[in-house]
């Protein structure tokens, strides 16, 4: 039963991604106030480029990514010493699914990249950002979990606050880099929302035996 009823809630999620996607790329391609966002934010943040501006903002966009996988692999090992191994393969299997799924969400919408000021090359579909996905969907259940686990006042507090940064910081820097616009920022949000949701669902599944 609890199979199935994640195996239901894996196929929502991904129908509730490509739904609200669609809803706002309807929005961005219809209303010329709502798509000129992707030209205003994305030059207010151009205007602030400078040499050691740029290292910055690369660096952070790495906590979308490659860091991003070395800080879930301590999280694993984490999850295993208390005893929390469910958790743990939720944990993964909801950061595995959203990369796999930001690469379904890119084909299906197929926006190619900016080609206003690119600081790095990126070959793939623009939207929506994997980026902003990947770490909306880490940082929210790093948060989740430590909310769930610790019950610590002031640590589930820090914790939440460093997670909401390091999701805004990331989005920010891939515009600021010029490989996505806003919009994509903003949508892989949505998707990566989609799929944190279904995660903590599976969990409280799990857990309410």
């Amino acid at each position: 039963m609890k199979h199935s009823r994640i195996l239901i809630s894996a196929v929502v999620c991904i129908v509730a991604c490509i739904l609200s996607l669609q809803l706002f790329w309807y929005l961005f391609q219809t209303f010329p106030s709502f798509g000129a966002i992707d030209t205003s934010w994305s030059q207010a943040l151009y205007n602030l480029r400078t040499p050691l501006f740029n290292q910055i903002m690369v660096s952070i966009s790495l906590f979308g990514a490659d860091i991003m996988i070395v800080f879930g692999a301590v999280a694993v090992v984490l999850f295993q010493t208390v005893h929390k191994k469910r958790e743990s393969v939720i944990f993964v299997s909801a950061v595995v699914a959203g990369v796999v799924l930001n690469y379904f969400l890119k084909f299906i919408f197929a926006r190619t990249r900016p080609d206003m000021a690119p600081l790095i090359f990126m070959d793939s579909y623009s939207y929506p950002s994997g980026h902003a996905m990947n770490a909306f969907v880490f940082y929210g259940l790093v948060a989740y979990y430590v909310i769930v686990f610790t019950k610590r006042e002031v640590l589930e507090v820090a914790i939440a606050v460093f997670s909401i940064i390091m999701v805004v910081l990331v989005g920010v820097s891939r515009v600021y880099l010029g490989v996505h616009y806003p919009t994509d920022v903003i949508a892989g949000y949505v998707a990566g929302l989609c799929v944190v949701i279904t995660a903590i669902y599976c969990n409280k599944l799990y857990l309410n035996k």
